[in-house]
């Protein structure tokens, strides 16, 4: 029987209980921290009716969300329902949500040994990496750990050597940005996509968007692999190749997966996950940070009403938590489907996801699709004529080439064998990789807790 990605709401909470937090529950106080750019803009519509800012009445938090579970119940009973999400419930990924962790504490122990993990979906196994000329014993115990780990949860694994850790790699790759990013480099960038472990095989891969010759950057991508004593390549194109990517008629509650505006009904970016700020308690809306720093707007709305103001913006991690108004609330039903969908599923918990992991997506623009994790630390950096360059790096890129304009702020989720959801980031951008094409990369649930200092809100 192929097993399929069911994690009870009781160990989706134990998983990261600090991520998040249910709509019955009040959030852990905590110092809030002054986060880039953050601007409070409460006091400007606290109290203010919501069909005053709207324009229209519209319907009770309580009742919609009620509203919605009926919905949901009706969906559930259709005999003819399809699940877009159901390639997310594989047996890796089931794996994945209870293992993650540990395997995380067992790699970052043996950083010295440690080269990569991936998810072999296909053939069932994980493949794990290991430094070749690593200590013996540390090799030893590295395989020990594992072993006893994923024995426990019946899973097989694979070792194959490699040259470089992921720890070395990663190092590299920070210097490799810091150095492309400061003016001592001989290249000029206007655009960046790398990551240090796409494919596995010890080479970092970076694309920028720049003026110079191909000649010049294959000289710096042999300087600078001399240098820090890795195998780097850079290739160069005269078009961007990181491009960060700005479902109609939803009502309040509004659930994350539905299409934001700008004031003037001008399609913009995708409705994010609801947070509950540690410091307040309150409920906020949320979406990308770059739906700001590269429009300027501040006001997202759906359907004419107003979904939030920017509040906490974090534009290195971009995420941005909207205020919304008065009698205006985030559901705990997300949308999935194609993008004239009004399909909802519940959000039962959150995680952060393994190299292989499966993952679906869910955006204004393109709706649902399902892919795999590629890599944890890809970065992209684009330029913001309000705060200058900014790169966002430790970004969990997939193999999907689908996502486009309009789909940043959407959210990554996975479901289970009774169509709940379950969070794991919300949608950056499509960056380009030498030897890679396009992929898309998302901010995981985790980082954008911290940074935005808010629990993910779910049922």
């Amino acid at each position: 029987m192929r097993k399929q990605l069911t994690l009870p709401a009781a160990a989706a909470v134990a998983l990261l209980a600090a991520v998040f937090t249910t709509s019955a529950q009040s959030a852990t106080a905590h110092d809030e921290t002054n986060l880039l750019d953050s601007t409070n803009v409460e006091s400007q519509i606290a109290g203010t009716p919501a069909a005053t800012l709207s324009g229209h009445e519209v319907m009770d938090p309580v009742l919609g969300e009620k509203a919605k579970e009926a919905q949901f119940l009706a969906q559930q009973a259709d005999p003819n329902h399809v699940n877009p999400l159901a390639a997310t419930a594989t047996p890796l990924s089931a794996l994945g949500l209870q293992v993650n962790q540990k395997l995380a504490d067992i790699t970052e122990r043996y950083s010295d040994v440690h080269a990569r993990t991936f998810a072999n979906e296909e053939a069932g196994v994980y493949e794990l990496s290991y430094l070749q000329t690593a200590d013996k014993d540390r090799v030893a115990g590295y395989m020990g750990e594992i072993n006893e780990l994923f024995a426990a949860n019946g899973a097989e694994v694979v070792y194959n050597p490699a040259t470089y850790t992921l720890a070395h790699n990663t190092a590299v790759f920070d210097k490799v940005l810091d150095y492309l990013s400061s003016s001592d480099s001989p290249v000029p960038v206007k655009s960046l996509s790398g990551a240090p472990d796409f494919l596995g095989d010890g080479v970092i891969r970076i694309g920028i968007e720049s003026d110079t010759d191909s000649a010049a950057v294959k000289a710096l991508s042999d300087k600078l692999s001399e240098l820090f004593n890795a195998q780097i390549s850079i290739t160069v194109s005269d078009e961007p190749v990181f491009v960060t990517e700005s479902r109609t008629h939803d009502t309040n509650p509004f659930s994350p997966g539905a299409r934001i505006y700008d004031g003037s009904g001008t399609p913009q970016c995708t409705l994010g996950f609801g947070w509950r700020k540690w410091s307040n308690n309150r409920l906020y809306n949320s979406t990308a940070a770059h739906c700001w720093s590269q429009t300027g707007i501040n006001n997202f709305y759906n359907n004419g009403t107003l979904l939030g103001t920017r509040y906490t913006t974090s534009v290195t991690d971009d995420a941005m938590l909207l205020t919304p108004p008065a009698g205006i609330e985030p559901s705990t039903y997300v949308l999935v489907g194609p993008p004239n969908s009004s399909t909802i599923y519940p959000l039962r918990g959150a995680s952060v996801l393994s190299v292989g992991n499966a993952v679906g997506f869910s955006g204004a623009t393109t709706g649902t699709h399902v892919t795999s994790v590629a890599s944890l630390n890809a970065a992209g950096s684009y330029t913001s004529p309000y705060v200058g360059k900014v790169t966002v790096r430790g970004l969990t890129a997939t193999w999907s080439r689908s996502t486009d304009g309009g789909d940043s702020g959407g959210i990554w989720i996975t479901s289970d064998e009774y169509n709940n959801a379950y969070a794991h980031g919300m949608h950056y951008g499509r960056g380009k990789i030498p030897g890679i094409g396009w992929y898309s990369s998302f901010v995981d649930v985790n980082r954008i807790s911290r940074a935005l200092q808010a629990t993910i809100y779910i049922q």
